[in-house]
């Protein structure tokens, strides 16, 4: 937030706080910080639309692959990357859709932690050997991010 709205206006007198170019990847929200906050209360249906989008699904395929099911089995370590993954998603930015650009790498942590998280769980509840551990969850889970990537 000090950098938003206090560092980079400071370094950037010559611009209006209006014209910040990171406003503009939101303008289908609203046109000023305070209209894009108030959409979310205001026109919740907009921005569900906005996050409901062919690209969006696509984006979500991509960047879970085929851990999909195990990293939502540890949502408290997810939640840590919501931030981010919420920008992406509400961007009109096309790169901020895709795994190729850096927008996603800072997610891929959390992913891979939560995957890691869900290992530790079973292993610990259920006490089941690495093998059958593979067998039961990650090969189904692999055999579902396939089907979702066609």
């Amino acid at each position: 937030i000090l950098e938003m709205f206090v560092l980079t206006p400071y370094f950037r007198r010559e611009f209006s706080f209006q014209n910040n170019i990171y406003w503009g990847a939101y303008s289908q929200l609203g046109n000023s910080p305070s209209t894009i906050i108030s959409s979310f209360f205001v026109h919740p249906a907009e921005v569900f639309k906005v996050i409901a989008s062919e690209t969006n699904y696509n984006y979500v395929k991509d960047l879970f692959g085929p851990v999909i099911a195990l990293a939502f089995y540890s949502p408290q370590i997810l939640f840590l990357g919501f931030p981010i993954f919420m920008q992406n998603l509400l961007s009109s930015s096309a790169a901020q859709h895709t795994i190729y650009f850096h927008y996603s790498a800072p997610l891929i942590v959390f992913i891979f932690l939560a995957v890691i998280n869900t290992w530790e769980i079973f292993q610990r509840h259920f006490r089941l050997k690495v093998v059958s551990f593979a067998l039961v969850f990650f090969i189904p889970d692999f055999a579902i991010g396939l089907r979702l990537n066609r």
